[in-house]
């Protein structure tokens, strides 16, 4: 008798989880298709607003406490710091970036964003359009109000290092697929502050900028 109410009692424990399962299974499914739609308009805000050149716009998709990782600087932390950081390049370049989503993975109040973009920085005071090229990984943070935020952002070219190349006297040594100087920039779009206009001298190092993204 004991064992026929022990079997009955694990029977319906069985059952009850099977349909527990059965019944979260496609609510998580569909959390996990709102999400990643939800981040690939991020994704999409985050390009078209580099593209205006609103700045305010793409703060917007930031949480406070974002972290930006770009390649051969310190992490730029904080929204002022962030701000900071890309009015400049804003303010002298026209950009026009796109972005290629590769995978979205989504854990409870966490998702990721991995990809790869192209883009050109155009000197708004002329000279010749700069090449970027290069890979992304994002983390996104859920907001108290479902809402999704970028939290975390790293990026960096997607040419293979080759060394120190030595540049112009008045030019740092630089290594290929690190973060140019404001003066590099200009050095590549053959606007350089400090000679005459002319082609960069710096080797690779135009195929492997990555000033933004």
């Amino acid at each position: 008798m004991k064992t026929r109410a022990l079997y009955h009692v694990c029977l319906c424990a069985l059952t009850s989880v099977t349909l527990l399962l059965a019944g979260c299974s496609p609510r998580r499914g569909a959390d996990s298709q709102t999400v990643t739609a939800a981040v690939n308009a991020i994704s999409t805000r985050y390009s078209s607003a580099l593209n205006a050149g609103d700045l305010d716009s793409w703060l917007s998709l930031w949480t406070d406490d974002g972290i930006q990782l770009p390649p051969g600087e310190p992490p730029v932390v904080g929204k002022d710091q962030i701000r900071a950081r890309n009015q400049g390049l804003l303010d002298e370049f026209t950009v026009n970036l796109s972005s290629t989503s590769a995978e979205v993975g989504v854990a409870g109040d966490w998702a990721f964003d991995r990809g790869a973009y192209t883009a050109t920085l155009t000197p708004k005071g002329g000279g010749r359009t700069i090449p970027v090229d290069g890979k992304y990984l994002t983390i996104l943070k859920r907001q108290p109000d479902g809402s999704w935020k970028i939290h975390r952002d790293i990026f960096n070219s997607n040419v293979p290092s080759q060394g120190l190349t030595t540049a112009p006297s008045n030019k740092r040594l630089k290594l290929p697929g690190a973060l140019p100087s404001r003066e590099e920039l200009h050095c590549l779009a053959g606007q350089s502050r400090t000679t005459a206009p002319s082609p960069c001298a710096c080797g690779p190092c135009a195929r492997s900028l990555s000033a933004i993204r």
